[in-house]
Protein backbone atom coordinates (compact mmCIF):
# COMPACT_ATOMS: atom_id res chain seq x y z
CA UNK A 1 0.00 0.00 0.00
CA UNK A 2 1.18 3.66 -0.66
CA UNK A 3 0.60 6.90 1.03
CA UNK A 4 0.15 10.02 -0.56
CA UNK A 5 3.10 12.17 0.52
CA UNK A 6 1.93 15.16 -1.09
CA UNK A 7 -1.83 14.79 -0.08
CA UNK A 8 -0.83 14.55 3.30
CA UNK A 9 1.52 17.52 3.36
CA UNK A 10 -1.53 19.66 2.00
CA UNK A 11 -3.45 18.97 4.83
CA UNK A 12 -1.16 19.94 7.13
CA UNK A 13 0.45 23.45 5.59
CA UNK A 14 -2.95 25.26 5.80
CA UNK A 15 -2.08 27.83 8.20
CA UNK A 16 0.15 25.27 10.96
CA UNK A 17 0.68 27.17 14.24
CA UNK A 18 4.34 25.96 14.48
CA UNK A 19 4.18 23.23 17.38
CA UNK A 20 4.69 20.59 15.52
CA UNK A 21 2.38 17.60 14.99
CA UNK A 22 3.73 15.63 18.04
CA UNK A 23 3.14 18.53 20.68
CA UNK A 24 -0.17 19.93 18.44
CA UNK A 25 -2.57 21.99 20.46
CA UNK A 26 -6.26 20.69 19.51
CA UNK A 27 -7.26 24.43 20.93
CA UNK A 28 -10.57 23.94 18.88
CA UNK A 29 -11.41 20.56 20.65
CA UNK A 30 -13.73 20.51 23.55
CA UNK A 31 -13.46 18.10 26.83
CA UNK A 32 -10.14 16.69 28.34
CA UNK A 33 -11.39 12.90 27.89
CA UNK A 34 -8.69 12.46 25.01
CA UNK A 35 -5.93 14.08 26.21
CA UNK A 36 -5.50 13.44 29.88
CA UNK A 37 -3.53 11.11 31.00
CA UNK A 38 -2.66 9.49 34.75
CA UNK A 39 1.49 8.98 35.81
CA UNK A 40 1.88 6.82 38.16
CA UNK A 41 5.71 6.47 39.02
CA UNK A 42 7.21 3.53 41.14
CA UNK A 43 9.10 4.88 44.36
CA UNK A 44 11.85 3.48 46.48
CA UNK A 45 11.05 1.74 49.52
CA UNK A 46 11.05 3.40 53.18
CA UNK A 47 13.04 1.27 55.64
CA UNK A 48 11.77 3.83 58.06
CA UNK A 49 8.00 3.80 57.27
CA UNK A 50 7.62 0.48 55.49
CA UNK A 51 5.37 2.25 52.48
CA UNK A 52 7.07 3.15 49.69
CA UNK A 53 8.24 6.44 49.23
CA UNK A 54 6.96 7.72 45.68
CA UNK A 55 5.41 4.16 45.25
CA UNK A 56 2.53 5.12 42.81
CA UNK A 57 2.96 8.56 42.81
CA UNK A 58 -0.34 10.03 41.26
CA UNK A 59 -0.03 12.87 38.83
CA UNK A 60 -2.05 14.24 36.33
CA UNK A 61 -0.89 15.87 33.05
CA UNK A 62 -2.25 16.72 29.35
CA UNK A 63 -0.79 15.99 25.92
CA UNK A 64 -0.53 19.64 24.81
CA UNK A 65 1.02 20.69 28.13
CA UNK A 66 2.98 18.04 29.59
CA UNK A 67 5.45 18.63 32.76
CA UNK A 68 3.94 22.15 32.58
CA UNK A 69 1.08 22.05 34.20
CA UNK A 70 1.08 19.05 35.62
CA UNK A 71 -1.24 18.30 38.29
CA UNK A 72 -1.21 16.26 41.73
CA UNK A 73 -3.21 15.84 44.90
CA UNK A 74 -1.77 19.03 47.21
CA UNK A 75 -1.85 19.17 50.88
CA UNK A 76 -2.73 21.63 53.73
CA UNK A 77 -1.53 21.81 57.47
CA UNK A 78 -4.05 22.88 60.01
CA UNK A 79 -2.79 26.38 60.29
CA UNK A 80 -3.50 26.90 56.08
CA UNK A 81 -0.13 26.73 55.60
CA UNK A 82 1.29 24.27 52.38
CA UNK A 83 4.37 22.06 54.02
CA UNK A 84 7.59 21.79 52.22
CA UNK A 85 9.13 18.41 51.16
CA UNK A 86 9.54 15.51 53.48
CA UNK A 87 12.88 14.19 52.90
CA UNK A 88 13.63 10.69 54.01
CA UNK A 89 16.93 8.53 54.55
CA UNK A 90 16.67 5.21 52.92
CA UNK A 91 19.87 4.03 54.09
CA UNK A 92 21.42 3.04 51.04
CA UNK A 93 23.97 5.52 50.38
CA UNK A 94 24.75 9.62 50.90
CA UNK A 95 21.27 10.60 48.76
CA UNK A 96 18.65 12.05 51.14
CA UNK A 97 15.42 11.52 49.05
CA UNK A 98 12.39 13.98 49.26
CA UNK A 99 8.54 13.41 48.33
CA UNK A 100 5.78 15.55 48.15
CA UNK A 101 3.58 13.13 47.53
CA UNK A 102 0.74 14.03 49.81
CA UNK A 103 0.52 10.91 51.83
CA UNK A 104 4.02 11.17 53.70
CA UNK A 105 2.15 14.02 55.38
CA UNK A 106 1.06 11.76 57.87
CA UNK A 107 2.40 13.12 60.98
CA UNK A 108 5.12 9.78 61.33
CA UNK A 109 8.94 9.73 61.59
CA UNK A 110 8.70 13.70 62.29
CA UNK A 111 6.97 14.41 58.82
CA UNK A 112 4.02 17.07 59.24
CA UNK A 113 -0.12 16.03 59.70
CA UNK A 114 -1.94 17.01 56.55
CA UNK A 115 -5.76 17.88 57.17
CA UNK A 116 -6.71 19.01 53.92
CA UNK A 117 -5.85 18.45 50.42
CA UNK A 118 -6.26 20.30 47.48
CA UNK A 119 -5.36 20.35 43.67
CA UNK A 120 -1.89 22.03 42.68
CA UNK A 121 -0.35 22.48 39.21
CA UNK A 122 3.43 23.33 38.63
CA UNK A 123 2.76 26.30 37.27
CA UNK A 124 1.97 27.43 40.86
CA UNK A 125 -1.71 27.48 40.79
CA UNK A 126 -3.14 26.53 43.76
CA UNK A 127 -6.79 25.32 44.16
CA UNK A 128 -9.14 27.03 46.17
CA UNK A 129 -11.36 24.06 47.40
CA UNK A 130 -10.37 22.33 50.38
CA UNK A 131 -11.08 18.57 50.91
CA UNK A 132 -10.68 17.52 54.83
CA UNK A 133 -8.16 14.64 54.62
CA UNK A 134 -9.45 11.78 57.04
CA UNK A 135 -6.51 9.34 57.81
CA UNK A 136 -8.53 6.58 58.99
CA UNK A 137 -10.01 6.03 55.59
CA UNK A 138 -6.37 5.94 54.11
CA UNK A 139 -5.08 2.60 53.33
CA UNK A 140 -1.15 2.93 54.70
CA UNK A 141 0.33 0.57 52.07
CA UNK A 142 -1.53 2.12 49.23
CA UNK A 143 -2.68 5.34 50.28
CA UNK A 144 -2.41 6.20 46.19
CA UNK A 145 -5.22 4.53 45.98
CA UNK A 146 -7.31 6.77 47.84
CA UNK A 147 -10.19 9.04 46.44
CA UNK A 148 -8.64 12.40 44.91
CA UNK A 149 -11.48 13.18 42.34
CA UNK A 150 -12.23 16.28 43.96
CA UNK A 151 -8.61 17.90 43.87
CA UNK A 152 -8.32 16.37 40.17
CA UNK A 153 -11.79 18.09 39.32
CA UNK A 154 -10.18 21.23 40.33
CA UNK A 155 -7.31 20.83 38.54
CA UNK A 156 -9.54 20.21 35.19
CA UNK A 157 -11.04 22.94 35.68
CA UNK A 158 -7.41 25.10 35.70
CA UNK A 159 -6.33 23.25 33.03
CA UNK A 160 -10.03 24.23 31.14
CA UNK A 161 -9.06 27.61 31.88
CA UNK A 162 -5.72 27.78 30.59
CA UNK A 163 -6.92 26.44 27.34
CA UNK A 164 -9.52 29.13 26.78
CA UNK A 165 -6.52 31.97 27.48
CA UNK A 166 -4.67 29.92 24.53
CA UNK A 167 -4.31 31.26 20.59
CA UNK A 168 -7.22 28.94 19.01
CA UNK A 169 -6.40 27.05 16.05
CA UNK A 170 -8.48 27.57 13.40
CA UNK A 171 -11.32 24.32 12.95
CA UNK A 172 -10.58 23.49 9.57
CA UNK A 173 -7.00 22.80 10.70
CA UNK A 174 -7.74 21.04 13.80
CA UNK A 175 -9.99 18.57 11.98
CA UNK A 176 -7.59 18.30 9.08
CA UNK A 177 -5.33 17.21 12.11
CA UNK A 178 -7.63 14.94 13.23
CA UNK A 179 -8.07 13.13 9.76
CA UNK A 180 -4.47 12.71 9.52
CA UNK A 181 -4.07 11.29 13.20
CA UNK A 182 -6.92 8.60 12.12
CA UNK A 183 -5.29 7.82 8.49
CA UNK A 184 -1.72 7.46 10.12
CA UNK A 185 -2.95 5.23 12.87
CA UNK A 186 -4.67 3.16 10.49
CA UNK A 187 -1.72 2.85 8.07
CA UNK A 188 0.58 1.96 11.18
CA UNK A 189 -1.64 -1.83 11.35
CA UNK A 190 -1.50 -2.41 7.19
CA UNK A 191 1.60 -1.00 6.17
CA UNK A 192 4.17 0.33 9.24
CA UNK A 193 6.94 1.20 6.95
CA UNK A 194 4.73 3.87 4.68
CA UNK A 195 3.66 5.19 8.25
CA UNK A 196 7.04 5.75 9.09
CA UNK A 197 7.82 7.38 5.53
CA UNK A 198 4.79 9.21 6.18
CA UNK A 199 5.03 10.78 9.45
CA UNK A 200 9.28 11.47 8.35
CA UNK A 201 7.17 13.73 5.75
CA UNK A 202 5.49 15.50 8.29
CA UNK A 203 8.56 15.71 10.40
CA UNK A 204 10.27 17.86 8.21
CA UNK A 205 7.31 20.07 7.18
CA UNK A 206 6.08 21.06 10.45
CA UNK A 207 9.90 21.51 11.89
CA UNK A 208 9.92 24.02 8.65
CA UNK A 209 6.48 25.46 9.94
CA UNK A 210 7.55 25.94 13.06
CA UNK A 211 10.98 27.72 12.15
CA UNK A 212 9.09 30.22 9.89
CA UNK A 213 6.33 30.66 12.43
CA UNK A 214 8.84 31.29 15.57
CA UNK A 215 10.93 34.07 13.15
CA UNK A 216 7.76 35.77 12.71
CA UNK A 217 6.90 36.01 16.17
CA UNK A 218 10.16 36.90 17.55
CA UNK A 219 10.74 40.09 16.22
CA UNK A 220 11.47 43.60 17.62
CA UNK A 221 7.74 44.76 16.87
CA UNK A 222 6.39 41.20 17.88
CA UNK A 223 4.25 40.10 21.11
CA UNK A 224 5.50 40.63 24.37
CA UNK A 225 6.90 37.12 26.02
CA UNK A 226 4.25 37.18 27.99
CA UNK A 227 1.15 37.22 25.61
CA UNK A 228 3.86 34.45 23.93
CA UNK A 229 3.51 32.26 26.67
CA UNK A 230 -0.61 32.92 27.46
CA UNK A 231 -0.73 32.12 23.85
CA UNK A 232 1.07 28.71 23.75
CA UNK A 233 -0.26 27.76 27.24
CA UNK A 234 3.04 27.49 29.09
CA UNK A 235 5.54 29.64 30.80
CA UNK A 236 7.72 32.27 29.40
CA UNK A 237 10.85 30.22 30.18
CA UNK A 238 8.86 27.75 27.82
CA UNK A 239 8.17 29.85 25.51
CA UNK A 240 10.98 30.76 25.07
CA UNK A 241 12.54 27.90 24.81
CA UNK A 242 10.46 26.92 21.86
CA UNK A 243 11.26 29.97 20.05
CA UNK A 244 15.04 29.55 20.21
CA UNK A 245 14.59 25.59 19.43
CA UNK A 246 13.08 26.37 16.36
CA UNK A 247 15.27 29.86 15.64
CA UNK A 248 18.06 27.73 16.12
CA UNK A 249 17.05 25.63 12.80
CA UNK A 250 17.25 28.04 10.30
Amino acid sequence: MSVDLAGLKALVTGGAFGIGLATRSWMGRPGLQAKRRLRLRRGWPSRLTGVPVGEGRKMWETEEFGSEHEGRPGVLLADGTEPGPVYFDTGSGPTVHQSVDWWVYDGTIGAPLATELRGTCSCGWRGSTRYPLDWEAVDRRRPYLADTSGPEGDWDTHITEVQARTVPVPADLTALLDQVETRLTALVADEPLAALRAVTALERLTERVATDAAFSVDTADGPQRDTIAQALGVSEQAARSHLTHYGLRR
